[in-house]
């Protein structure tokens, strides 16, 4: 796969040392919830973060995001909601996995938990931020 890069560092060292307007997609699934309060803040997608994100996505690029976790999932559609650059693709079923993703192991022991994950995918529709 000429075309997929790891990195295993953490994202924001790279994020930031991208140009704009880089990625095609962007693809985030069920990343580390950090579900106490006092760590939330070292959430991957965070306000902050989520600029950075959305910085090096491509006009109608799209970020696909995927939790189990009610309240990362919330906060992640809360904070999108007062963007003005970005559609919510899916706005009218989270509960479904988006064609171009496949079920994880993650989502395979959520739904055996009873817990369905929720997917957002958001499309980018300005050149920049």
């Amino acid at each position: 796969y000429e075309r997929v890069k790891i990195f295993d560092k953490d994202a924001r060292i790279l994020l930031n040392n991208l140009p704009d307007d880089f990625f095609s997609n962007i693809i985030l699934l069920f990343p580390d919830p950090w579900t106490k309060r006092r760590h939330k803040k070292r959430r991957l997608l965070n306000d902050l973060n989520i600029n950075i994100f959305l910085r090096t996505l491509k006009k109608n690029g799209k970020i696909y995001f995927g939790t189990d976790v009610e309240n990362y999932f919330s906060e992640v559609r809360n904070i999108l909601l007062e963007k003005k650059i970005y559609v919510i693709e899916n706005e009218k079923n989270f509960y479904s996995l988006p064609k171009m993703l496949c079920e994880t192991k993650y989502a395979k022991k959520s739904i055996k938990k009873g817990i369905i994950p929720k997917y957002l995918v958001v499309k980018k529709n300005v050149d920049i931020l």
